[in-house]
């Protein structure tokens, strides 16, 4: 059986109920209960950095090829600066502090 659930950010109440919903069918097909690990996972800031800007750098060369975008030798190079990645990797870290 396959079950396709769509979640609306905005309704508070649907995300409960179709949290329950998930919770119920994997305790009646599993015979247990889900319980999710606890643990945290810590990731340094530099790292943090080279995943957004290898993200990004991905994210632009798709949409690239979506919208077949023609694209010169320094486009296809393309990285987002390390100042845009800094920033937004700032903007985690504050918040986490």
């Amino acid at each position: 059986m396959k079950v396709v659930i769509v979640l609306d950010t905005e309704d508070e109440q649907g995300l409960a109920d179709a949290y329950s919903i998930a919770r119920k069918l994997y305790t009646k097909q599993k015979k247990q209960r889900y319980h999710a690990p606890s643990e945290t996972i810590t990731i340094r800031k530099h790292d943090l950095l080279v995943i957004l800007r290898s993200f990004g750098a991905k994210a632009v060369n798709e949409f690239c090829e979506k919208f077949e975008i023609s694209r010169t030798p320094a486009g296809v190079r393309y990285k987002p600066s390390l100042k845009l990645a800094k920033e937004e990797g700032d903007l985690i870290f504050d918040e986490k502090t």
